[in-house]
């Protein structure tokens, strides 16, 4: 049997850096809460010795009061006879030695890894690592978790060091141990821990429930004694001490990038204007000259370098009709029109990851949690929300973080809403062809539009049938740091193999049967009559009519892009016969001919982008969510998402053809008027229409509706 070693520590310590430097993984490092969703097992061997290294998601304490350390908590429980490496932030020492003194408690004798050796040394502060080994009893390191040979060698020093009957007795636990037998609790015959006694001082649901102790009594005489501040205060005094005996901090801090920075990105009244000007710059080098200029050479290579030369082959000596459209259409086209879009799929995600490893994004979740609350939303969910600007079905499992039920489901019906990268080829051709001046503007127009339309639903929800009550938000904020470019380059990797795993399996299976679909009979005869695809989407578009792409074409894309959002492209460029050889531009110009299966009008084009923004999310966020959600919020999610997209998409089609008719000045003008209406009544309700309750009321002034 393999040697298990648990990685252990808070959110945001270098958990997720240490496991890949020593198992040579490429799993997702941010600098931000909640990286580790669930746990991750790497098997490696090291120095002959066959060895498995867990990731478990960070938990500040082992009482839970998250998803991530109810996981944390059961792992660790049930791997007792496992070596720790207990990974500890040396930003913020004190807050992490919490858990560090519950291991020990345990009876656990982790191996102690102070992180960020490079920024203390920087910062001006010294640890006297061998005074901490002494007074806690187990080996103490200062690490850089980038480091590779110091993070194996450490694991090969977990691996041969003691895992349980720690002998270390902490001079606190006797003063606990003393609180509870004074409490005189009846839990029968049962012989406790010293551990499992301190945990039903912390009041602990799990260890009070495995006793029978989960009742009104035991509650309100652990109440009395207000053992969890005793238990808080005990810890505290002995992690203050530690701190005063090796712990040596200079007077004169150095604030590391930006640091007086958070006084603007955390006021209430610059963090939203900051915030849109920071993704305005990211939008404008995905969107802008420089990423589409990448594309188009990119586009050009393929074309001219490997397609061309190989379409011309092809055509020379392959006589059959088939072979050679299906080959130049089905294979060579999908592919140029989805790694086409990869320069600016890489940019999305440069801009993004330089955000997230800066220690940005973390203050994003601060500066809206005030607002997010009004909508029924946690602080948490900012997290979950940036993250679907990659991946929805990713974001998606990040909702399991949140602690309250209703705000996990809310927040993961929400995530398809937002525009994930995906998405960006859809955007890039239509706005390319309708918008070519106006293109980023009218992209981040979409992005805007998608996070707008998901805390208006959040709203809806939270005032019907998904009430949330207030949580308390508690993250500390990471330190700002320079973006580490390997780190950055390393996660794009992780993203752009999983694109092309995605382009050469899923993607381009699904491209081939589309095809098919496109250009075979339900008799399989090629080319002859009415395509499959054809006749479904026939039957479909109907309903597509008022919204302005009532086509076939357009439909078909759009039931296609179900099973993945990148088939959209490819699936234009099939059914109006742009592959082989054609490169972006032709793709984009082919949706301005009415001779096109697949063709639209400047209204429509609003219309189809906003629909393809809003409508159901693809095959694998679908997966994901029946799995954190269920089926029956899955489904009411997609329904529900499904008529908020038909009916924005409608008003969107009808604004449009107002603006072609009557020119944009009277289209902003009518806009304004109908703003200004719909603020007149609002302001005249509040004004006039104030309820007025009895004097008699119980409420009274608690009332948040009382008036004098």
């Amino acid at each position: 049997m393999d040697k298990v070693i648990l990685l252990v520590g808070n959110p945001n310590s270098g958990k997720s850096t240490f496991f890949n430097s020593a198992t040579k993984a490429e799993e997702h490092v941010g600098n931000w809460h909640g990286v580790t969703v669930d746990y991750k097992e790497k098997m490696f061997k090291l120095n002959g010795k066959q060895l498995t290294l867990t990731d478990l998601p960070g938990a500040y304490s082992l009482s839970p009061y998250s998803f991530e350390e109810a996981v944390t908590r059961d792992y660790v429980y049930s791997h007792q006879n496992s070596s720790v490496i207990n990974i500890i932030d040396g930003n913020n020492i004190s807050r992490n030695l919490v858990l560090t003194l519950q291991l020990l408690e345990l009876g656990l004798k982790p191996t102690l890894c102070i992180n960020m050796a490079n920024e203390l040394k920087k910062d001006g502060t010294t640890i006297n690592c061998g005074k901490l080994q002494n007074i806690l009893g187990t080996k103490v390191f200062l690490i850089n978790a980038q480091n590779k040979k110091q993070c194996q060698e450490i694991v090969n020093c977990a691996d041969k060091s003691e895992t349980v009957s720690h002998n270390q007795t902490l001079p606190y636990i006797a003063n606990l141990v003393k609180k509870f037998d004074s409490l005189n609790i009846d839990f029968g015959h049962k012989t406790l821990t010293n551990y499992q006694k301190i945990k039903i001082l912390e009041q602990d649901e799990y260890m009070l429930q495995k006793f029978d102790l989960d009742n009104q009594k035991t509650k309100d005489a652990l109440n009395d004694a207000d053992t969890l501040q005793y238990v808080f205060l005990q810890r505290f005094e002995f992690i203050k001490d530690i701190i005063r005996q090796c712990i040596n901090k200079q007077n004169s801090q150095k604030i590391y990038g930006f640091g007086k920075f958070d006084k603007f990105a955390l006021n209430k009244f610059f963090a939203l204007p900051i915030f849109a000007v920071i993704m305005g710059l990211v939008f404008a080098l995905t969107f802008g000259s420089f990423g589409s200029k990448l594309s188009q050479l990119l586009s050009a290579f393929f074309n001219d370098c490997l397609l061309s030369p190989i379409c011309k082959l092809l055509q020379n000596n392959v006589k059959n009709a088939f072979v050679l459209n299906f080959v130049t259409n089905a294979l060579f086209g999908s592919i140029v029109s989805l790694v086409s879009f990869l320069p600016q799929i890489i940019l999305m995600f440069l801009g993004l990851y330089v955000l997230e490893d800066s220690g940005y994004m973390s203050r994003i979740a601060f500066a809206f949690e005030d607002f997010l609350k009004k909508v029924g939303l946690s602080g948490k969910s900012v997290f979950t929300l940036l993250m679907s600007f990659g991946c929805s079905a990713t974001a998606t499992l990040t909702s399991r973080n949140l602690e309250n039920k209703n705000s996990k489901i809310k927040t993961a019906m929400l995530t398809p809403y937002v525009s994930c990268s995906a998405k960006l080829p859809i955007y890039s051709i239509v706005c390319g062809a309708f918008f070519p001046r106006h293109k980023i503007l009218v992209i981040v127009l979409l992005y805007l539009l998608g996070i707008v339309v998901s805390l208006i639903v959040s709203y809806f929800l939270n005032k019907t049938i998904l009430k949330s009550s207030d949580t308390n938000f508690v993250m500390e904020l990471p330190k700002y740091r320079f973006p580490s470019i390997k780190k950055i380059v390393k996660n794009i990797w992780i993203n752009v193999k999983q694109f092309f795993l995605r382009v050469g399996t899923v993607l381009l299976s699904f491209s081939c049967i589309i095809w098919l679909l496109q250009n075979c009979n339900f008799r399989l005869e090629y080319g002859a009559g009415d395509s499959m695809l054809k006749s479904i989407s026939q039957f479909v578009a109907p309903l597509f009519a008022p919204l302005g792409f009532g086509n076939a074409g357009a439909v078909s894309t759009l039931l296609c892009g179900f099973v993945a959002k990148e088939i959209i492209v490819s699936t234009i460029s099939i059914i109006n016969g742009c592959g082989g050889a054609s490169n972006l531009v032709d793709i984009s110009n082919s949706l301005l001919l009415s001779t096109s299966a697949f063709y639209l009008t400047k209204s429509s084009s609003v219309s189809f982008l906003v629909f393809a923004l809003l409508y159901i999310p693809c095959l694998s966020t679908v997966s994901v969510m029946v799995k954190e959600i269920g089926k029956k919020w899955t489904l009411f999610a997609c329904a529900i998402q499904f008529l908020v997209a038909y009916a924005i998409s409608f008003v969107a089609f009808k604004v449009a053809n107002y603006f072609v008719l009557y020119g944009t000045l009277a289209g902003i003008i009518s806009i304004f008027v109908f703003l200004f209406i719909c603020a007149s009544i609002v302001v005249v309700k509040k004004i006039f229409c104030k309820k007025k309750f009895c004097k008699f009321c119980p409420k009274n002034k608690n009332c948040k509706n009382y008036t004098k």
